[in-house]
């Protein structure tokens, strides 16, 4: 574990004294989310969505394409996904569960709210 994450660690060092900066990504990403927002757009853009039975996940936050606008996320956009990208999204989608499960758990927090 130690080691991969030094090995992030680095990584990360590079990007940053590649581009100058990270923190640049998340602004334009907001910023473009607000603008589909005010501007009506029905924009489809890359977000964390909530998962209501989408590609067989519920109750997470999970990166996928969404119809966004003024009244907000209108639309997640189920694309077509092989059996190892399903997988793959399973997997991370326990993943989050687990840590925020263990977070709530540590924080005595009974239910999300």
């Amino acid at each position: 574990m130690l080691r991969s994450s030094k090995v992030f660690a680095t990584v990360a060092y590079t990007i940053i004294n590649l581009k100058g900066a990270t923190f640049y990504g998340i602004g334009t990403a907001l910023a473009r989310i607000t603008k589909a927002i005010l501007d009506d757009e029905n924009a489809v853009l890359p977000l964390s969505v909530f998962m209501d039975g989408q590609y067989g996940l519920n109750d997470i936050f999970i990166g996928s394409p969404a119809v966004i606008n003024r009244s907000g996320i209108t639309n997640i956009l189920e694309i077509p996904l092989t059996d190892h990208e399903m997988e793959s999204m399973h997997k991370s989608a326990k993943q989050l569960k687990d840590i925020v499960t263990k977070a709530f758990e540590e924080l005595d927090i009974e239910t999300r709210q």
